[in-house]
């Protein structure tokens, strides 16, 4: 994205390559456990790579939301825990990486070194993102013991718990 004064502010390349890994790894967890929700959560994968590489923040947005409603559909179809969990954690990645990628390159030129920058982010979200998820599947398999809807519960906290600690 070339700027009024001609400077390019392109997201780095090292923050595309990590929201589509992030999204490979989202849309497959849902795939696993319904092929509707895998293609919806595929789809809203490219939306928001399209938006990284454009550095347009509402296709992140827009895209993050539909790997979202991936996510819904799946949970509707039966879908396992551990792939829901893992898709949730997926997708609030998906968003955040990709916010980052767009403030970066909206910050510095698409000369910039970014991937240590790029690296050192992802690595912390997907660490807090781990960290929550363990906590949420935890909490979900003491709580199945008969009470399946206590334990949603407790994924739908640890998703808006991981939200909270991303931003």
């Amino acid at each position: 994205m070339v700027g009024v004064t001609g400077v390019d502010h392109t997201p780095p390349v090292e923050a595309a390559v990590a929201v589509a890994a992030v999204g490979a790894v989202s849309a497959g967890a849902l795939a696993l456990g319904s092929v509707l929700g895998g293609t919806v959560g595929a789809l809203g994968v490219a939306v928001t790579l399209v938006g990284v590489l454009r550095g347009r923040l509402s296709a992140v947005g827009g895209g993050a939301t539909l790997s979202g409603f991936g996510l819904l559909l799946a949970g509707l179809g039966n879908a396992p825990p551990g792939s829901l969990l893992v898709g949730a954690v997926g997708t609030v990645l998906l968003w955040d990486l990709g916010d980052h990628a767009v403030g970066i390159g909206q910050q510095l030129t698409a000369e910039a070194e970014a991937g240590r920058l790029v690296a050192v982010h992802a690595a912390v979200s997907v660490a807090v993102g781990i960290a929550v998820a363990s906590v949420g599947y935890g909490i979900f398999t003491a709580a199945s013991g008969g009470q399946p809807a206590v334990g949603v519960l407790f994924l739908l906290a640890g998703a808006i718990g991981l939200a909270v600690a991303l931003r």
